[in-house]
């Protein structure tokens, strides 16, 4: 005879077969009244998203736009600073009386620079005096309009786009009075562009995302340089154009506009620095608009399968297939929205909590959307601020090396006292560690943004250790310090992005010096450990780490002071970016130590970048 429990639970499975007979229609009436809602709300909420996917589309087209024309700039600011060093150097004031000297000056000038077609002197009547080729004649460019404004400025100043008279090609020309001791012009030096070199600057800052285009046009309209190249030739005329109409008058901004190939775009534009030259780059609207109409046709797909499945649950499962389980999933949108991000659905629940439901993902929502949002303007925050940094740290820090290097080589004539010599090889490495340490706090803002991608190839383990290690003896020689490396003879072939991996060693090994005393000892060894894993292993004699320190270390800018290390200098970047960079391979970086007795890290690569040893490798 069946207990009081027995029949308990048989009555309440007979309650719900019998409310089952009318539940599917309840359901289907439901998941059919639920439907036209939802998709006039998603209707609703796609113009504001393609509204907001054009906005950001105008906002990357602008930032690329303020990107490219800085690297344009960069290619004018070099040409002024090296126009102001050639005007005060002897062979050139006083080109007139020794032409072949003069020529021989500017055509080792112009051999350091791939984007300079000619140099050259003329006196204040436009005349030839000297140019980087004495085969090239250039004639009398008296009637120049740059060369006239040259004269009536008395400062910098950049051409519009020509057709260079000796070469028959397209050029800008940066050109500059010389002033003699009374401040009275005695002749003009100027440099050929050669515009080719713009459209390679142009695409390093332009992505193929969306079809994206840049132009560089000239004052008067002409194109300078195109990238992606093709269709439009240098020089063409677009004068006439919409688009040259709507930016010849502003310096920067955006606009939707047609492009040189009639497509229509979302443009941002931006002038180069002070010259006349426009930079615009325009992204495909068409992309846009059909990526958020994908977005919501498969959302309306989504919630078309969602529905047509809760109907179908009702229709085969009722009570304890749909209403339990509603119960258990508002509970798991509250978990979710709380940020417990491991809940999962899994006890039985009863009929009653749709509204709980909604309120549930719409707080999920609403805090997964302001994250989103605040995410968002941080990142954009610090990509402007990095680019904008880069370039104003880069760009003034090359030319102080260049220079430094141009003085320390004497390339421009003996500089007398040979202390200067000295002075500027002190210039030149400050400015190399400045500028390493400025690399490196990029190449860590990239790794933590997810920017950073490995340009893998089949690598050669032990040449590109053993070459890594070579470019630090010197290092290790001036601190007194041995460095030895073990490699075994046979290669090991490795799947890796090779400048990556040099870049870690020369991290570890410069630490592992710049911590060791002089007469002590670094070794960098590779090996096959095993679980078949490629494995460096460096390890020095140096100061130490105590225990408790170590996890500090490991941070970024993170330094242990100590009575033994606070003579050294360190910025607490390496041994993070190098940790990351390990782990973008898949590796893993362990660090044990010893205060007083040194440190040993060990970097481990996964079993699968380790490939058969006859791949043809590169060092």
């Amino acid at each position: 005879m069946p207990t009081r429990f027995g029949r308990s639970k048989f009555s309440r499975a007979l309650r719900g077969l019998l409310a089952a007979s009318r539940l599917p229609w309840l359901i289907a009436a439901l998941g059919a009244t639920m439907l036209l809602p939802l998709v006039g709300v998603m209707l609703h909420f796609a113009e504001f998203e393609k509204d907001a996917a054009i906005k950001g589309a105008f906002d990357d087209a602008a930032l690329m736009a303020e990107r490219g024309a800085e690297r344009q700039r960069d290619i004018i600011d070099a040409a002024s600073n090296l126009l102001t060093v050639l005007s005060r150097l002897p062979q050139v004031r006083e080109a007139a009386s020794d032409v072949a000297a003069c020529s021989a000056m500017l055509s080792a000038t112009s051999s350091l620079y791939p984007w300079i077609s000619s140099i050259f002197i003329n006196d204040p009547n436009g005349e030839q005096v000297c140019v980087n080729d004495p085969t090239i004649k250039i004639g009398n460019i008296g009637d120049r309009a740059y060369f006239k404004r040259a004269l009536e400025d008395k400062q910098l100043v950049v051409s519009d786009l020509l057709t260079g008279r000796a070469s028959r090609a397209p050029r800008i020309f940066a050109a500059m009075p010389m002033l003699n001791d009374k401040v009275e012009v005695s002749g003009v030096i100027g440099i050929g562009i050669d515009v080719t070199a713009m459209t390679q600057v142009l695409s390093i800052d332009i992505t193929n995302d969306d079809d994206t285009m840049a132009v560089l046009l000239d004052g008067q309209g002409r194109l300078l340089a195109r990238a992606p190249a093709g269709g439009a030739m240098v020089g063409d005329d677009y004068s006439d154009r919409p688009l040259y109409q709507a930016v010849k008058e502003r310096r920067s901004g955006t606009a939707e506009l047609p492009a040189l190939d009639g497509s229509e775009r979302l443009f941002g534009w931006r002038r180069v620095g002070d010259s006349s030259a426009i930079l615009a780059v325009g992204i495909l609207k068409s992309d846009i608009v059909a990526r958020v109409n994908q977005l919501l046709y498969r959302r309306m797909v989504e919630i078309g399968v969602a529905v047509l499945i809760v109907s179908a649950i009702g229709l085969l499962g009722g009570e304890l297939l749909v209403f339990g389980p509603l119960r258990e999933l508002t509970r798991t949108a509250k978990r979710l929205g709380a940020g417990d991000s491991s809940s999962r659905v899994r006890l039985p629940i009863a009929v009653g909590e749709m509204i709980q439901l909604g309120h549930a993902f719409n707080r999920m929502a609403a805090d997964l959307g302001e994250r989103q949002a605040k995410l968002i303007k941080a990142d954009r925050a610090k990509s402007e601020f990095l680019a904008n940094m880069s370039h104003e740290l880069r760009t003034p820090l090359n030319s102080v090396i260049g220079f430094a290097e141009i003085i320390g080589s004497q390339a421009m004539g003996p500089v007398g006292d040979a202390s200067y010599v000295e002075y500027a090889e002190h210039i030149r490495e400050s400015g190399r560690h400045l500028l390493g340490l400025i690399n490196d706090i990029l190449d860590l803002s990239k790794v933590e943004a997810g920017r950073m991608e490995l340009i893998e190839d089949t690598v050669d383990f032990g040449a590109t250790i053993r070459s890594a290690v070579g470019m630090m003896q010197d290092q290790a020689e001036k601190a007194g310090v041995q460095l030895h490396c073990t490699v075994p003879k046979r290669p090991i072939a490795v799947r890796a992005d090779s400048q990556r991996l040099r870049q870690v060693v020369l991290n570890l090994i410069s630490n592992a010096i710049k911590f060791t005393d002089a007469g002590g000892r670094v070794t960098a060894e590779i090996a096959i450990d095993a679980e078949s894993r490629p494995t460096l292993t460096i390890e020095d004699t140096g100061i130490g780490i105590a225990a408790d320190d170590l996890p500090r270390v490991m941070e970024v800018f993170g330094q242990v002071q100590t009575q033994l290390n606070r003579t050294r200098s360190g910025t607490g970047i390496g041994l993070p970016l190098t940790k990351r960079l390990v782990e973008m391979h898949g590796g893993t970086l362990d660090l044990t130590s010893q205060p007083g007795v040194g440190t040993t890290v060990t970097v481990r690569f996964p079993a699968s970048r380790l490939l058969d040893a006859s791949t043809q490798l590169v060092a």
